[in-house]
């Protein structure tokens, strides 16, 4: 599996010149995060679709679950620990560049201090980190190299297309879920205008932050939520997270406790 280039590089004072943190949450502990406070509803009975009505029938049933792809999963997908606002919270990262991840912005909000995890069970900490005033994404830089990088897609996936979802579903081992894209709903969490991907793939609190993979290993997404009832994932969509890696003004200092 190819590696990412530096196509998207972003050194410390490119990221000190990035995104607003929602007024509403800026200088304040998150009281609770996205996987705490998951979105009504099955995706399937809230979403709707630009395209044809999702029919499994219709879509080739290839596995996506090669070996190679998940040992690519493995190696790109990173575990966070977030120390601050006196307790710790856990989530899930991917790597996009040498030593550049992407993950939650509900994620590290709050962070006295950072850690990541690689696969091999190597810990770093994140010496910058930056979020999105607009989706729930935050870019931190690490003070190490990764193992591996995911290459960002050129485009969102479309309804039907297979994907694969890794993450550390309560700070434990890593977790890989198959399933496809369901539909683009609205973002009802968080309101962003580029809305969300629903997918048919159980999430669990710890995942946020992980990837959403196609079927060459590229990223399409990131996980930030779940459905109430049986835990379907929403992600955030790679074209969201292009726009804030390209615009000088999309990113923020995320927010200390106080």
């Amino acid at each position: 599996m190819p590696s990412a280039g530096k196509a998207h590089a972003m050194h410390p004072v490119g990221l000190l010149a990035v995104l607003v943190a929602f007024t509403l949450l800026a200088g304040a502990c998150l009281e609770a995060p996205p996987d705490e406070r998951p979105v009504r509803g099955e995706p399937s009975d809230t979403t709707t679709s630009e395209t044809e009505p999702f029919d499994a029938a219709t879509i080739e049933a290839q596995p996506l679950r090669a070996e190679g792809v998940e040992r690519f999963a493995r190696e790109v997908t990173l575990r966070v620990r977030n120390l601050g606002c006196g307790r710790v919270v856990t989530g899930s990262a991917v790597a996009i560049d040498g030593d550049l991840l992407v993950t939650n912005r509900h994620v590290v909000e709050g962070a006295d201090a950072l850690e990541v995890t690689t696969w091999d069970g190597t810990t770093m900490t994140v010496a910058v980190a930056r979020a999105a005033t607009t989706h729930d994404i935050a870019v931190a830089e690490v003070g190490g190299e990764l193992p591996n990088v995911a290459p960002v897609a050129a485009a969102d996936p479309e309804p039907g297309d297979r994907v694969l979802v890794a993450g550390y579903p309560g700070g434990g081992g890593l977790s890989l879920e198959e399933g496809r894209m369901v539909a683009r709903t609205s973002d009802r969490l968080f309101g962003a205008d580029a809305g969300a991907l629903a997918l048919d793939v159980e999430v669990a609190p710890g995942s946020s932050g992980g990837p959403v993979l196609d079927r060459d290993g590229q990223l399409v997404g990131v996980i930030y939520a779940l459905a109430v009832e049986g835990g379907r994932g929403f992600a955030v969509p790679v074209t969201a997270l292009q726009d804030a890696l390209e615009a000088g003004d999309a990113l923020v200092d995320v927010p200390e406790c106080r």
